[in-house]
């Protein structure tokens, strides 16, 4: 019996790497270019469950791990998994905190400080960061590199998929992590470890923060709807229709790349932050969209300890959905908080105090990769989510939004001018 279960286990492992191996060699061999583009669409070896789940992921709608391979009958299916998506003991969360559950947003129910007329309201600026459609990648790649060679790589596997969480800040410009313009996250730190598009024959091949940047977009309301069955509720929630707009610039980024991170603290070179703001196509956007504004933006206040939270994310790339929690500690330039549930792709998401207030961007779930509420005494980052503060950039956002060079179209009660017409 136990050499029977052996030889299965082996059988479905070996089936599981040539599965694998099939991906590699596909890619390996395929012909990134903007003359000739390829997918190769691998499939995997295993089972049913397993092909629906791969399959969802190509779609940008990712279910849960399939059993089959969080077990020890597939360790190798499991593994690539667990790669992709960064999970551990099979799960797929990142950060997933004990007595912390997301809930989609049209049907929470209210937490402590955050009633749910509060969050309904609230939700309007927050928007799903995706790479862009195939067409459009090879649009972008074309009217940014015109006749040089560029490898597109990974990218087209990406297309239209979910990769961030951001804030609407002003009509035009979101909020988010600065590691989701980065392309040596994406190749380095990410679980996934996505190959990124290079542009051949130049000293620096590797995309810039701009120059990726330009393949992304914002999707607005990548969600289920409200009801109009509650009138308060589905009047908070604003105009109910989903819709995309491409970002064309990079306004202002930075992000310190985590590879090498122990030789850049001993040099002193690890103090960067982790935003990016960018700039989205004023014509592709509804007239309704709904910024934050600085009237809600936290710069003076210090945070403190068991102050309430919340985030509201787009995780795994898919619907939004809102986590409350609270404050665990906090330094000069971060806010922990370890008893509130993040995924991939709620990276750049505002960290929200009571009364919708932004006060972070969550950028990073814990090192060791499991959330611990009682861990206050740990290391800060080592058991718990966390987020930078907005105060950290106070300059650049105050002067962006009093600026001329956008339509501020700020939320109500900014003290600054109402929106102008579009161009």
């Amino acid at each position: 019996m136990v050499a029977r279960s052996f030889l299965q286990i082996l059988s479905v492992s070996i089936a599981s790497v040539a599965g694998l191996a099939e991906i590699v060699h596909a890619q390996e061999s395929a012909q990134w270019s903007l003359s000739a583009y390829h997918d190769p669409a691998p499939k995997l070896a295993g089972t049913p469950a397993e092909a629906a789940f791969l399959t969802s992921l190509r779609l940008g709608k990712p279910q849960s791990v399939p059993q089959a391979v969080t077990g020890d009958q597939s360790p190798s299916l499991f593994h690539f998994f667990s790669k992709i998506f960064g999970g551990s003991s099979g799960s797929v969360a990142e950060s997933a905190c004990p007595d912390s559950t997301l809930q989609e947003v049209q049907s929470f129910k209210g937490s402590q400080g955050f009633p749910k007329e509060l969050i309904a309201s609230a939700q309007r600026s927050t928007v799903r960061i995706s790479f862009q459609d195939n067409e459009d990648i090879q649009g972008t790649a074309s009217a940014l590199f015109k006749q040089k060679r560029v490898m597109l790589r990974d990218l087209p596997e990406w297309a239209d998929q979910g990769v961030c969480t951001g804030t609407l800040i002003a009509r035009n410009f979101v909020l988010t992590a600065g590691h989701c313009v980065d392309s040596e996250y994406y190749e380095n730190e990410n679980a996934s470890h996505t190959r990124m598009p290079r542009v051949l024959g130049r000293k620096e091949e590797r995309l810039s923060h701009e120059e990726l940047g330009r393949f992304l977009k914002v999707d607005f309301n990548h969600q289920i709807f409200y009801s109009a069955s509650n009138a308060a509720l589905f009047e908070a929630a604003g105009p109910q229709e989903s819709f995309s707009a491409r970002v064309v610039e990079v306004y202002e980024s930075d992000y310190d790349s985590l590879v090498g991170k122990a030789w850049r603290r001993k040099s002193g070179k690890a103090n960067k932050l982790d935003f990016a703001i960018l700039r989205l196509d004023r014509n592709e956007l509804k007239p309704w969209v709904q910024p934050i504004g600085l009237a809600k933006m936290v710069f003076d206040e210090s945070p403190r300890r068991r102050q309430r939270l919340a985030i509201i994310q787009h995780p795994m790339g898919g619907l939004k959905k809102v986590g409350t929690g609270s404050v665990q500690s906090f330094d000069g330039k971060k806010v922990f908080y370890a008893d509130l549930t993040t995924e991939p792709g709620s990276s750049g998401a505002g960290v929200l105090t009571t009364g919708g207030k932004l006060l972070a961007i969550h950028t990073r779930s814990p090192e060791s990769k499991q959330c611990n509420p009682d861990g206050s005494d740990d290391e800060p980052g080592w058991s718990a989510n966390q987020g930078q503060k907005i105060a950290k950039i106070q300059s650049i956002l105050q002067k962006l939004l009093a600026g001329n060079e956008l339509d501020p179209g700020v939320a109500a009660g900014s003290t600054l001018p109402p929106a102008s017409p579009p161009h």
